[in-house]
């Protein structure tokens, strides 16, 4: 995953070989895997990825 200039000041990041691929195709399995995430960050990981559009909703109700 490649974030161009804008995204940092010192240009691009290029997040190359994942520990770990998180996905959620359902609101079911989105907390769990929001949560998920969560806890690599506290281990220092970064994360990078994307949330679409509708899942705006399950931050709504």
């Amino acid at each position: 995953m490649i974030f161009d200039e804008g995204f940092h000041p010192f240009g691009k990041i290029i997040f190359r070989n994942p520990v770990k691929t998180i996905e959620a195709y359902c609101f079911d399995t989105l907390s769990a895997s929001l949560n998920e995430i969560n806890d690599y960050l506290k281990q220092g990981y970064y994360v990078a990825g994307f949330i679409s559009y509708e899942v705006g909703y399950f931050f709504s109700i």
